[in-house]
Formats: C-alpha cells, structure tokens, sequence
C-alpha cells in the first residue's frame, strides 16, 4: 500500500515501446523498454498516495480527462472492434476499441454532436501514466468500480488496468506475462482476461479466459482465485 509520499513500486516499474522524438521523450528502439528517471519521476508525481486517496473517496461523473479529442461529429464516428462498454451515472459511455488499443469517452455535447476523447496512444503496447503515454493491447471489457474509476481487462497485456479520475493509467494487477498464479499486484498472472466486473466493495472479478478461472482482485491488488479448477469443462 502507498505510504504518504510514494506509490507502490510495482505501479512504477513499468516498460514502454518509446519513439524518437524528443516532444514525447521516446526513443525508438523496438520492443517493451525500462522508463527513463524522468518518466518515473512524472508517473510519480501524477499518482501520488494523495491523489489515489481522492480517487477513492470520488463519486461517479464524467470528470474523466482522457488524453486527446479525437473527433467531433453528427454522425461519422468510426470504431474498430468495440469489445466493452460502460456508462457512468451521467450517461457519459465509456467503449474499449479493441484494435485501436484504446478507451475511449463518448459524450453529447449542446448542439447534439458526439464527441469523442481517447486514452491511449493506439499502438499495441505496455505503459502505465498519463493518458499521452498510456497505451494498451486489445482491450477488452470495462467497469466502473464504486469509486467511479475505470477497471479495464488489457487482454493481450495479461493485466487489469485502472483508469482514474484525472485520466492516469495504472496497473491493479497482472505481471504482464502469460500464466496462472496468485499474489499481489505484478506477482499474480493472468492468462488473456477477458471479462471484468466490480462489487459494492471495490472487488473486482475478473474472467481469466484461457486459465478458466474467476479470479478475485481486492481494492489493494490482492489476486486470489475465486472459482475454476483451471481444466476446461462444465461442472457445477
């Protein structure tokens, strides 16, 4: 658990597939690659225990802020591959765009105009942040815990992700490699999750496809299985 002044370190040691160009801070070297002091230092300061803290004690509304405004129309609004769908108590839906890798915010605005913002850059990959930086891999189902935050299952990653309030992406739980164990936060494994859903306590169940198992995550990162032996088949 976070003390005052610093986050849990595994919501920190995060990688990401970083471009060259020195406005993102990227450097392009293909696959997943350690953040730079700097990128740790910014993800640090964004999730502090502080803000984490408000996070919880949140309601539900549309105060999301998701990283870019992607479009603004009548009518054309193109997707590809929705696979999860959530809407707050202000009617503000929120869609995981499986083959954009992204989560995206669809409102109304006055005039009647769909408006819609992203999180996520939109490239298949692994990091932890802000929403410029944030991405993910084939995002599937979504769900609003009681908090009001964003519990998404990042199936390609093997993880589940949380969106805040202030629209920084981290990780409840998963290490990231494909597997089946219990633990805490990045010591568990999931293999492919596909489906989650969140009590009024803040647990979150989670449907580990290619495991078959139901797992259970608690508001601290605490994985432990619910149901399921792990063999495929059908038996009450």
């Amino acid at each position: 658990i976070a003390t005052e002044n610093q986050v849990p370190s595994y919501l920190l040691r995060k990688s990401v597939q970083r471009q060259k160009d020195k406005d993102t801070g990227f450097l392009n070297e293909p696959g997943n690659r350690e953040l730079s002091p700097s990128q740790i230092e910014a993800s640090q300061s964004a999730v502090t225990a502080k803000q984490r803290q408000k996070l919880h004690m949140s309601k539900p509304s549309n105060s999301h802020q998701f990283g870019s405004l992607i479009n603004i129309a009548k009518k054309d609004i193109n997707f590809d591959a929705l696979s999860g769908i959530a809407v707050d108590g202000d009617g503000v839906i929120y869609l995981s765009d499986q083959r954009s890798h992204q989560v995206k915010k669809l409102t109304r605005d006055q005039d009647g105009l769909y408006v819609v913002f992203a999180t996520g850059i939109g490239r298949a990959s692994f990091a932890d942040g802000p929403p410029s930086i944030a991405m993910f891999n084939e995002p599937k189902q979504l769900a609003l815990n009681p908090e009001g935050n964003i519990v998404v299952a990042d199936s390609m990653n093997h993880r589940i992700r949380v969106i805040g309030k202030n629209g920084t992406v981290w990780t409840l739980a998963g290490r990231g490699n494909s597997g089946s164990a219990d633990g805490l936060g990045t010591k568990a494994f999931f293999d492919l999750p596909t489906g989650v859903a969140c009590d009024r306590y803040g647990n979150t169940f989670v449907a580990d496809s290619r495991n078959c198992k139901i797992r259970r995550i608690t508001p601290d990162g605490e994985v432990t299985t619910y149901a399921g032996t792990g063999e495929f088949g059908n038996k009450d």
